[in-house]
């Protein structure tokens, strides 16, 4: 099961909590599992709605009194490693963007009010991405969603899931980074 919280920051007190159901078999809980468990995803807001990860056991929305909006079943699989999903979510616009590495291959924009899928980039070197993907507004006209991939960061158009460019640097293995801006 995975849990979401609600926790008034005055007091501490619980203000309610959910609970998800897994949808798919886990990976065992053994090997870099046991330092993260299955927990590694931080929920992310837009002030109306808490917006949750859960890796195989998908997306789901509450709005700020902990009633389900929607939920979405992004996949099953499992890298080779077997080390279960860590990255968290971003909000774009309408979108929610989900890097979904181990359960799809995948990064998916779902639309935030509905669960519809939007677009979908897919890859095999998505298999050992943990990081979180960052938007960066290149100049006046154009934003870039920016995803650290072993070997590689690619540049993504935000609207589409279009790749507009990538770079090579080398690093092989597991991509645990997030991009970070300056």
């Amino acid at each position: 099961e995975r849990h979401l919280l609600k926790i008034n920051a005055a007091t501490g007190e619980i203000e309610w909590q959910r609970t998800v159901p897994t949808t798919h078999p886990e990976d065992a809980y053994r090997g870099f599992i046991t330092e993260h468990g299955y927990a590694s995803n931080t929920p992310v807001t837009d002030g109306e709605r808490v917006y949750a990860f859960f890796g195989k056991a998908g997306v789901h929305v509450w709005d700020m009194e902990g009633n389900p909006v929607w939920s979405a079943d992004l996949g099953g699989q499992s890298s080779s490693r077997l080390w279960g999903s860590a990255s968290s979510p971003i909000l774009f616009e309408d979108k929610l963007i989900i890097p979904a590495g181990d359960e799809a291959r995948a990064i998916v924009a779902l639309n935030k009010n509905t669960g519809e899928e939007l677009w979908r980039a897919e890859g095999d070197k998505m298999e050992h991405t943990y990081g979180s993907p960052v938007v960066m507004k290149v100049d006046d006209e154009r934003t870039d969603l920016l995803f650290a991939l072993p070997e590689e960061i690619w540049g993504l158009n935000p609207e589409t899931g279009q790749l507009r460019w990538f770079a090579e640097y080398g690093i092989p293995g597991n991509m645990s980074n997030t991009i970070v801006l300056a």
